[in-house]
């Protein structure tokens, strides 16, 4: 007798062998499925773009809303404490822009597109300097006036950029 099967106890050889294949054999499931669905993930410039705009959108929401509140609280001059929210917030913002560009630019659209992905670059960059010059303002009042001025437009036309570099991925 060997001294696994007279340990009172123990598990016979066949038995401990069944649990390390069932083991390995989940183990080689998981990493299949992984593969798999790795594999399956669509990784061509439309589902890239759309990856890049979901999260821009998620930075650049908040900040936006942060901003707005900010600037409700703020009182005008460069020096007022609360006015270094503004700051903050407006930055956030601008890299949440600065951040889209780039991620735009990184990608290899067609041919036909590419036109649409440079606008839309370009409105990013348009966006980044609003939120740039709106941080470095002399005041509340002057970032008040940037945003309520220009931050429409060029939200605006992040928009209409966005739809026309979806209808010329979709061609």
């Amino acid at each position: 007798m060997s001294a696994v099967e007279s340990t009172p106890g123990a598990r016979p050889r066949s038995r401990r062998r069944l649990i390390l294949l069932l083991i390995a054999g989940l183990a080689l499931v998981l990493v299949g499925g992984a593969a798999a669905v790795l594999a399956g993930r669509d990784d061509g410039p439309a589902a890239r773009f759309e990856r890049a705009a979901a999260a821009f959108h998620k930075a650049y929401t908040p900040a936006a809303r942060a901003l707005d509140d900010s600037l409700a609280q703020a009182a005008d001059g460069f020096a007022d404490p609360s006015f270094a929210a503004v700051t903050v917030e407006a930055n956030r913002a601008g890299d949440a822009f600065a951040d889209y560009g780039a991620a735009i630019r990184a990608i290899p659209f067609p041919a036909a597109a590419q036109p649409a992905a440079k606008d839309l670059a370009e409105v990013a960059d348009f966006g980044r300097t609003l939120m740039t010059n709106t941080a470095n303002s002399f005041g509340a009042g002057t970032a008040k006036s940037l945003v309520e001025q220009y931050r429409p437009q060029a939200e605006s036309a992040l928009a209409a950029a966005e739809k026309a570099l979806r209808a010329a991925l979709d061609d």
